[in-house]
């Protein structure tokens, strides 16, 4: 006689053999769609430092002696450098989180390249997870960026990026001038193997 359905142990089977499937592809399928967002991502930002050269371009002479200066997305935006992903506002968005990206860009004179630099930073926060190639501030109105050198999780490199800041003063003697000379620098106790600073 000619069985019609499945067994118990046929449905079983099959469930237990589904199982298995899924627990072997979604890991590898969440790790290639973290892989893409996280491309995006780059790529986004690899065209907002774009734009910013662009734009520091025109204040070249200004960047040379200041070093660096600081700008938004928003004020590139604004600008006509970018456009906005969003009509209410002035933003382009982090694929990663959903969030507008709201760090600085600077615009710095290289000294090595003779020619402008320009970094996307974000503030340096220890509950941060960092990748390797994301750069970050400590303190914008120095212009003090480190670039991650490999991924951190958070709270890897504590607060290790803290600086404080002193000032040196000193003279040297040539013939009959005495030239002074003042040097601000930071005392930085850095965990060179999550960061490093980024020279200009």
């Amino acid at each position: 006689m000619k069985k019609n359905g499945f067994s118990l142990v046929e449905l079983l089977a099959v469930l237990v053999i589904l199982g298995l499937l899924l627990v072997l592809l979604v890991p590898g399928y969440l790790q290639v769609y973290s892989s893409i967002r996280r491309t995006t991502l780059k790529n986004k930002i690899s065209e907002i430092n774009t734009a910013a050269l662009k734009y520091g371009n025109l204040r070249k002479d200004d960047i040379k002696d200041s070093t660096c200066i600081k700008t938004t997305v928003a004020y590139l935006i604004q600008n006509g450098y970018l456009v906005s992903e969003d009509k209410t506002k002035d933003a382009i968005y982090n694929p990663t989180n959903g969030e507008p990206l709201d760090g600085y860009i600077f615009i710095c004179y290289s000294s090595n390249d003779l020619d402008l630099v320009s970094y996307y930073a974000t503030e340096y926060n220890t509950s941060t997870y960092y990748y390797a190639g994301d750069i970050v501030y400590t303190d914008a109105t120095h212009f003090v960026l480190f670039k991650c050198n490999i991924d951190t999780p958070a709270g890897a490199a504590g607060s290790t990026l803290t600086n404080t800041y002193s000032t040196t003063t000193s003279k040297s003697t040539s013939g009959n001038n005495t030239t002074t000379s003042t040097t601000t620098f930071a005392d930085r106790n850095l965990g060179q193997k999550y960061f490093q600073q980024i020279t200009f």
